[in-house]
């Protein structure tokens, strides 16, 4: 945990160096002061070919400013993964089944009384996807596909 923090400083340093955008996505806390984990993105000119490599087990030794006359050893798990690209396909109305039901979970009388929950099956494939994240049917049927 102590040495999440200087792993995260050194990559963003090393990312403002090459000139590439660097964006905190999520950074977990740890009770101790010290960072548990982070999620970083880093965009620019060929950054995933230049930190690619990070990616595996890294170990750390240093002599904490806590106690002078011990060296402590720490791993930290990097990863590294290319953003997905954009894929766009076209799916007909008549080769998938829409179905709704009631959600189930919070939300109070609506959903006792309303069926928002949507549950979309493509006939040839079997492929299932369900959903009940919103509280309207049709918010649910845009964020299936």
């Amino acid at each position: 945990m102590l040495f999440t923090g200087e792993l995260l400083e050194m990559y963003a340093k090393y990312t403002e160096w090459r000139g590439w955008n660097w964006t905190p996505l999520q950074v977990q806390n740890s009770d101790l002061g010290g960072i548990r984990s982070a999620l970083i993105a880093i965009e620019g000119e060929k950054a995933y070919a230049a930190l690619r490599f990070e990616a595996g087990v890294h170990r750390v030794q240093r002599i904490p400013q806590t106690d002078k006359s011990r060296m402590h050893t720490s791993t930290a798990s990097i990863s590294v993964l290319p953003e997905p690209e954009e894929v766009s396909v076209v799916v007909p109305t008549n080769s998938v089944k829409i179905e709704t039901m009631r959600a189930s979970g919070p939300g109070g009388q609506n959903v006792n009384k309303r069926s928002t929950a949507v549950r979309i099956t493509h006939k040839e494939t079997g492929i299932v996807v369900h959903c009940m994240d919103e509280r309207f049917q049709h918010l649910n049927i845009q964020v299936s596909p």
